[in-house]
């Protein structure tokens, strides 16, 4: 049981290292996001570049950050733990299998893909792959000490990895590519009928938030596997229940950063924590607040795990109070 914990500690120190290591991409994408909202008020654009341009060039930044959690991760893993395995073929494999797994799930026409979209596979499958090929590296450690020997370490080490490297592949695409296939998630599932839209709303706050505080793009994971079209109703009068959630509920982004920007203004002492804060409050005007999440960070960050998720509730229950209290 201790040798459990003991584990998860680790997978969870890595994780953490792993997003926080990724805050200037962050920083990089909240400040491309906002450049686009500005430029599309004061901007006067022309045909050779337009509007279209900068939506995508957000789009390839945000695209890329599967790849990029699936890069850290593996790094991270063994540069920390798994210190014995080579990390560049590691590093290498794990991308690999994770492009291969996506492509052969969700491709049907290879010219058409762009990048992979799976934040749960490109969290897992750098795990998996450590894992294992640090596993099967133990039955060829007596071949590689003999290759050490008569070789130089750079092409013992590019030989003696090259039957773990082909093995580990196969098993890991053909585990995952089943697993894949068995949770067929493509349509959404549907929870929730109509006029049960709060209890949808109320369900993707708290599991969007959540999946949020252990570093998963909650808003996207969560629209991906349920479907929340019941959302598209109004509330109110000219208001859906997909606005209601982006301008009553998580202002300042997930986890209604802006609220706790204030805070930080108003009572923090942590010179750190002081900073983060003030780089983060142009962008939760856009809730954009990635910079929060992983500056302060919030992301696994146990003792703000309770306020993070609860804010976004509270100012769910009390949009409908003040709403009901005013028809």
């Amino acid at each position: 049981m201790k040798r459990l914990q003991a584990q998860l500690s680790l997978i969870i120190s890595v994780l953490q290292a792993s997003f926080i290591s990724l805050v200037p991409y962050y920083i990089l994408y909240s400040f491309i996001l906002l450049s686009i909202e500005l430029a599309k008020s004061f901007i006067d654009f022309g045909p050779s570049f337009n509007i279209q341009d900068l939506n995508n060039l957000s789009s390839l930044i945000n695209g890329i950050l599967p790849v990029l959690i699936n890069i850290s991760i593996s790094y991270h893993l063994v540069n920390l733990y798994y210190t014995s395995i080579n990390k560049l073929l590691t590093i290498v494999l794990s991308l690999l299998v994770y492009l291969s797994v996506d492509l052969l799930l969700n491709v049907k026409d290879i010219n058409s893909y762009v990048f992979p979209n799976s934040f749960i596979m490109a969290i897992i499958i750098p795990i998996f792959i450590s894992f294992t090929i640090s596993k099967i590296m133990i039955i060829f450690e007596k071949y590689e000490n003999d290759l050490k020997s008569s070789l130089s370490n750079n092409i013992s080490s590019a030989i003696v990895y090259i039957l773990p490297f082909i093995i580990t592949f196969f098993i890991s695409i053909s585990f995952f590519y089943f697993l894949g296939i068995s949770i067929n998630l493509d349509s959404g599932i549907e929870i929730f009928t109509k006029s049960s839209e709060e209890a949808l709303l109320f369900l993707r706050i708290l599991i969007s938030n959540l999946l949020w505080f252990f570093g998963i793009h909650g808003i996207n994971f969560f629209d991906a596997i349920v479907n929340i079209d019941i959302l598209d109703n109004f509330a109110y009068a000219n208001l859906t229940y997909k606005e209601l959630f982006n301008l009553f509920v998580i202002f300042g982004g997930s986890g209604a950063g802006l609220s706790l920007v204030i805070a930080i203004f108003f009572a923090s002492k942590d010179k750190h924590i002081s900073f983060v804060g003030k780089a983060s409050l142009p962008f939760v005007f856009f809730n954009i607040n990635e910079i929060l999440i992983f500056g302060i960070p919030i992301f696994m960050n146990f003792s703000l795990l309770i306020p993070f998720v609860l804010v976004p509730v509270i100012n769910c229950i009390l949009s409908l109070f003040f709403y009901l209290t005013m028809i």
